[in-house]
C-alpha cells in the first residue's frame, strides 16, 4: 500500500500543532543530573528529562550520541516523479503495473521502481469516520516512479545531479529511459516536471550495543533501511510507539526513564536490525546492488 507522506504527516500532527516547533536546528546536548539540555543553532536551550534524537539519516547529533554509527552508501542514485493516475491515464497503463509496487528492471542495473496512491477510502470520507478534528489536503490519485541507477550511470557528475533543478532532472531520466517500452517512457514523460527529484540510496545499519542515557534514537537516524518493501516509516512508527509506552509506564509508577529507554533500545535493535538487513537484501535483488547484507 503507497502512503501519501503528506498525508501522513498531516495525521501524526493531529492534536500536535500547538506543541510541535519547526524552523529550529539542534546542535548538541549536555546532560546533567537527571535533565539534558538541548542546544540550538540561535543560540537557545532547552531542558528535558529524555531527549529522543529523530533528525532522519542525516542527523547532526547522533554523531554526539554513537559516534561510532555509521551510513552506508550503496552507490545507487534515483530521480523521483510522479503522475495524475486519471481517466485517461488508466486507459492506457496496464493494470499489472498498478499494484502498491512494482519495480520494472531495465538493463544497466537501472530499475525504474513504480507505485500507486489510491486510497482504499476517500481521505474527506476517512477523517469524517476516523478524525473529524484532522485537517488534511486532498491528494489526487496518482502513480509515482523512481528510477533507480548506480552513480557511473549518470550522464552527469554526482554533484550536478543534487545541485539540477527539477525540469533538468527530468531530461536525465528521459534519457535514461531511452529505449525502454513505450509505456515506461510515457509514464516518465508525463510526469509533473516541477515535482521531479534526486535522492541517494543509503541505510544506517546498527551499530554496535551502547549503554541507555537519557538520549535516546529513532526512526532513519539509527537504523534508516534501503527504499526497499516500506519497512522505512513503518520501523520508525514502531519505534515512537515502544518508547512513548515504556516511558509512559515508567512515568506511571515512578520508575527510572533510563530503565524504560534501555528497554526500548534492547527491543529496537532485534527488529530494526532485520528491517535494514531485509531492505538491503531487497536493494540487492530490485536494484541490483553491489552485495550489502552481512555488513
Amino acid at each position: 500500500m503507497v502512503v501519501n507522506r503528506r498525508t501522513l504527516r498531516q495525521i501524526l500532527l493531529t492534536g500536535l500543532r500547538d506543541v510541535v516547533r519547526f524552523g529550529r536546528t539542534v546542535t548538541g546536548y549536555e546532560t546533567a543530573g537527571e535533565q539534558v539540555t538541548v542546544r540550538f543553532a540561535d543560540g537557545d536551550t532547552v531542558r528535558a528529562d529524555v531527549f529522543v534524537i529523530a533528525d532522519g539519516i542525516n542527523s547532526l547529533v547522533r554523531q554526539q550520541r554513537l559516534p561510532h554509527a555509521e551510513v552506508l552508501d550503496t552507490g545507487l542514485r534515483g530521480i523521483y516523479g510522479h503522475m495524475a493516475l486519471d481517466a485517461e491515464a488508466l486507459s492506457w497503463i496496464p493494470p499489472k503495473l498498478l499494484g502498491a509496487s512494482r519495480p520494472v528492471l531495465g538493463p544497466h542495473r537501472r530499475t525504474l521502481a513504480l507505485g500507486v496512491f489510491r486510497p482504499r477510502t476517500p481521505i474527506p470520507e476517512a477523517v469524517r469516520r476516523h478524525a473529524p478534528e484532522a485537517e488534511l489536503d486532498p491528494v489526487p490519485d496518482y502513480l509515482k516512479w523512481t528510477l533507480v541507477a548506480p552513480a557511473e550511470e549518470y550522464p552527469v557528475p554526482e554533484e550536478d545531479l543534487f545541485t539540477a533543478d527539477p525540469l533538468h532532472l527530468h531530461v536525465l531520466a528521459d534519457q535514461l529511459t531511452e529505449g525502454w517500452h513505450p509505456v515506461l517512457r510515457q509514464m516518465v514523460a508525463q510526469a509533473h516536471r516541477e515535482s521531479t527529484f534526486a535522492l541517494s540510496i543509503r541505510a544506517v545499519p546498527l551499530p554496535e550495543r551502547w549503554a541507555p542515557s537519557r538520549t535516546t534514537l529513532l526512526g532513519d537516524c539509527i537504523h534508516a533501511t534501503a527504499p526497499v518493501g516500506g519497512v522505512g516509516a513503518n520501523t520508525a512508527l514502531r519505534d515512537a510507539a515502544l518508547l512513548s509506552s515504556r516511558l509512559a509506564d515508567a512515568a506511571e509508577c515512578r520508575g527510572d526513564p533510563v530503565a524504560a529507554v534501555a528497554a526500548y533500545e534492547d527491543a529496537m535493535r532485534g527488529y530494526a536490525h532485520e528491517a535494514v538487513q531485509g531492505s538491503l537484501r531487497g536493494a540487492e535483488t530490485v536494484f541490483r546492488a553491489r552485495r550489502l547484507t552481512g555488513v
